[in-house]
């Protein structure tokens, strides 16, 4: 949201991109989430799928995202939404870019 923007279409159509101040940014967030429901590992749960990373050639900066896909599992996430879809390649089955 601060850095690449979020791309937004205006009331006549016309899709253009709007980039967020650290502060708008925060006060967005701050609404949105009110509105969401947070999920997240146990430390058990975070360890034991760490062990698990090995057999499945996930390594690196790979098992942060690693993680997140698991999360959206535990979740029941219709979707995971990100703009790094490349990130979650043979991680998550519902991964789409927003």
């Amino acid at each position: 949201m601060t850095g690449r923007g979020v791309k937004i279409t205006d009331q006549a159509g016309k899709a253009e991109r709007v980039i967020f101040s650290q502060k708008e940014c925060a006060a967005w967030l701050k609404i949105f989430a009110e509105k969401v429901q947070f999920e997240e590992l146990t430390t058990e749960e975070a360890l034991a799928a760490l062990e698990k990373t090995q057999d499945a050639g996930v390594l690196g900066a790979r098992i942060y995202d690693y993680w997140h896909a698991l999360v959206a599992e535990k979740a029941k996430a219709d979707e995971l939404i990100t703009r790094n879809t490349r990130h979650f390649q043979d991680l998550a089955p519902n991964v789409v870019w927003p």
